[in-house]
């Protein structure tokens, strides 16, 4: 009999899905700074090293709890529920997904729009890499951005009052 302070399957699965999606937002952050660094004076780039290390080293933790917990402390009876959960923070995700796929459509569209601007200078002197860190990092900060509003808490909700009672 699980003890009353440990968590249920679907409370974990909840946890473990906002902690991906936390990773996700830092590996857009992680791609946002390397597209900056082409755009970026020589003597901020260390900064923005600094925070890509960061971002890793964070996503690796991220992942490395998550992946512990579902190796060595899921138990086997728990399993298939735990891998066939469908609950609110499911659709979060996959409300966030389309927000960001449309998002990151849009703005390639935008970038194939521009294409005879693009390719002019200063554009023609930045690498191919930073449009594709460019839409990389669109891609992730809009699916984590949009997953954390979803999924944020908005209180309790008021009591209705009745005048009448």
């Amino acid at each position: 009999m699980p003890s009353p302070h440990e968590p249920n399957v679907a409370d974990m699965f909840d946890r473990h899905r906002r902690r991906i999606m936390l990773a996700m937002l830092l590996v857009g952050l992680m791609s946002a700074g390397r597209a900056f660094r082409y755009v970026v004076a020589e003597e901020t780039e260390i900064y923005l090293q600094a925070m890509i290390i960061g971002c890793a080293l964070g996503v690796a933790a991220i992942i490395a709890t998550v992946a512990y917990w579902k190796i060595f402390k899921l138990p086997a009876d728990q399993r298939q529920q735990y891998f066939s959960y469908d609950g609110f923070v499911t659709d979060a995700i996959d409300r966030a997904k389309n927000i960001s796929f449309v998002v990151t459509f849009v703005v390639v569209s935008v970038f194939a729009g521009l294409d005879e601007m693009l390719s002019r200078p200063p554009f023609v002197d930045v690498p191919t890499v930073f449009y594709f860190n460019v839409i990389a990092a669109l891609m992730l900060i809009t699916l984590g951005s949009v997953f954390f509003f979803l999924d944020r808490d908005g209180g309790e909700p008021e009591p209705e009052w009745d005048a009448g009672a």
